[in-house]
């Protein structure tokens, strides 16, 4: 069982920064390539609702197997609620990650919060040009923000798992 829940939590992973990767290089480049703002935004804007889905949906897996991979470690919450538990090597890694994790979902948030106001009939006719170049950016360094993130995350699991 413990082997089943790392190969799904490693799955998930790999299809989240891969995603991410996807976006970084292949579909940025492309997109500057458009030349036309309104085209990049409709293209960054379908490709985002196509995968909005799918990203969620691993980093909430993502978030299951951890925990499950926890479990499946021995690590009960009565250990993980322990700040003994945190001043070993151990415990201290394991904090690093789940802080991370935790600035990852909030980070997400921001970006989803932004990326769909940005892209609300409503609130885009409100917005002035320079708004809409306002959230693009933010949208932007929030995509490679999360990447980075999730490289560290990565990182800080195998250091997990291979000790260090």
């Amino acid at each position: 069982m413990a082997l089943a829940i790392l190969y799904v939590h490693l799955v998930a992973a790999m299809f989240w920064v891969g995603e991410m990767l996807v976006l970084a290089l292949i579909v940025t480049p492309v997109a500057a390539r458009l030349g036309d703002p309104a085209k990049r935004a409709a293209l960054y804007q379908m490709i985002g609702r196509q995968s909005r889905p799918w990203m969620l949906g691993a980093l909430g897996l993502l978030i299951l197997t951890g925990a499950g991979n926890l479990w499946a470690m021995g690590i009960g919450w009565a250990q993980l609620t322990s700040t003994a538990f945190y001043v070993t090597p151990f415990g201290r890694v394991l904090a690093w990650k789940l802080a991370f994790v935790a600035l990852i979902v909030a980070v997400t948030l921001v970006h989803d919060v932004a990326m769909r106001r940005l892209g609300s009939r409503a609130d885009a006719a409100a917005l002035t040009p320079e708004d809409r170049l306002r959230y693009r950016t933010l949208g932007s360094w929030v995509g490679r923000l999360n990447l980075l993130l999730g490289l560290i995350v990565v990182y800080l699991g195998l250091r997990l798992v291979f000790g260090g």
